[in-house]
């Protein structure tokens, strides 16, 4: 013969000890804030390095998108053999102003010779420098197309 109490509870019979349990034990609690804790750092930990490495391509982005600026003035004035010492930012672009689509973010050196250093005033982060541009003057091909060549 069963002992237990039982009490009726929206038409059904339910023993007494069951109506008392209405939340979790500590340990449950405790046991899922730890697995929650752990999951946190394990995606924290990833997530910064991502955002990271993602600054610093936008800067070398930027840094190539600059040293492409030089190369384009150097192209536009064949006259400018050098490329003359300079400082580009974003409050004042300088003589590459027309070579920029977008606004700059970081602030560049370029010496005399137009090597892009590497930007300052963005992060702080640092990758290495772009290798100069060398002049290139462009070559047209004009010779005529002959029928040996077509086929």
């Amino acid at each position: 013969m069963n002992t237990e109490r039982t009490t009726i509870k929206n038409g059904l019979f339910v023993s007494i000890a069951e109506l008392g349990r209405r939340g979790f034990t500590l340990i449950e609690l405790l046991v899922v804030i730890a697995i929650l804790g752990t999951l946190a750092a394990v995606v924290i930990l990833n997530v910064t390095k991502y955002i990271g490495a993602g600054s610093t391509e936008a800067m070398l982005t930027e840094r190539s998108n600059v040293q492409t600026a030089v190369a384009a003035y150097l192209y536009d004035n064949p006259a400018v053999t050098i490329f003359p010492a300079t400082r580009v930012s974003p409050a004042n672009p300088g003589i590459l102003s027309p070579y920029f689509i977008n606004s700059l973010n970081c602030t560049y050196n370029i010496p005399a010779g137009g090597t892009v250093l590497n930007g300052t005033n963005c992060g702080g982060t640092s990758p290495a420098v772009v290798s100069p541009v060398k002049k290139i003057q462009p070559v047209l091909d004009v010779s005529p197309v002959t029928d040996s060549s077509v086929r």
